[in-house]
């Protein structure tokens, strides 16, 4: 048999971990099933770059805040795709997408003054 001439170099770094995304979920993508969780202070909820992971034509994007209502949801994209729910309803479909095109959401409760999470 061929023996190792000498033991593995342990001296070397490990691979590092993962990184995980900030505060400000840099460094996260949000796909199917994703969730975003905190203090809301009211302002527009802005996340940038929702990917469509899938072969599919539609994504549906709900949003909720306990102690503040969804006034309105919209998503707009590079290629023209747009969408916007008013209604109060905190739930829209986007319709028209591809797989791989990324989209940019905006919740917005209407009062700034509302607080919640």
């Amino acid at each position: 048999t061929n023996a190792t001439p000498s033991p593995t170099d342990v001296t070397s770094a490990p691979t590092p971990a993962p990184t995980q995304p900030d505060e400000n979920n840099q460094g996260t993508t949000f796909e199917c099933g994703s969730t975003i969780t905190g203090d809301y202070n009211g302002a527009d909820v802005i996340i940038t770059g929702v990917d469509m992971s899938y072969n599919g034509d539609n994504m549906v994007i709900t949003a909720t805040v306990n102690g503040a209502d969804v006034q309105s949801i919209s998503a707009t994209n590079n290629a023209g795709v747009t969408a916007s729910d008013n209604t109060g309803s905190g739930s829209l479909t986007v319709d028209g997408l591809s797989q791989n095109q990324q989209i940019n959401i905006t919740i917005n409760n209407g009062n700034p003054s509302e607080t919640g999470s």
